[in-house]
């Protein structure tokens, strides 16, 4: 079913022509057939709903990026959807996920002196 879903998000997408509208139109197509098609998709909102809700707070950090020398390397222990975790701590511009192993993150952010 999310074969079906990515084909008719794409028909429409493609159907309707090329400018930043039609991504977004598109893009929101292609979700709700993905969420209509979704055994889980309540859960796949949520996690679409909270990435969206972060997107504000990306966009502050990335310019405090450009000040910010001081860097360090942490582990983080996997608790509940790994992908979801990984998503929320690799959409700051301040920190990214190098690596999983074990049930372990291993992340790489950079902070304010």
């Amino acid at each position: 079913m999310a074969f079906v879903s990515m084909v008719l998000g794409l028909l429409i997408f493609y159907s309707l022509g090329s400018d930043p509208i039609t991504l977004i139109l598109g893009s929101l197509a292609s979700l709700i057939f993905h969420f209509m098609t979704s055994p889980n998709w309540k859960k796949d909102a949520l996690l679409v709903l909270s990435l969206v809700l972060k997107v504000p707070q990306s966009i502050i950090e990335g310019f405090l990026v450009i000040f910010n020398t001081e860097e360090r390397f942490y582990e983080v222990e996997i608790s509940g959807d790994p992908l979801q975790m990984i998503l929320t701590i690799t959409l700051s511009p301040k920190s990214v996920v190098i690596y999983s192993e074990h049930g372990k993150l291993q992340v790489h952010e950079v902070s304010r002196i």
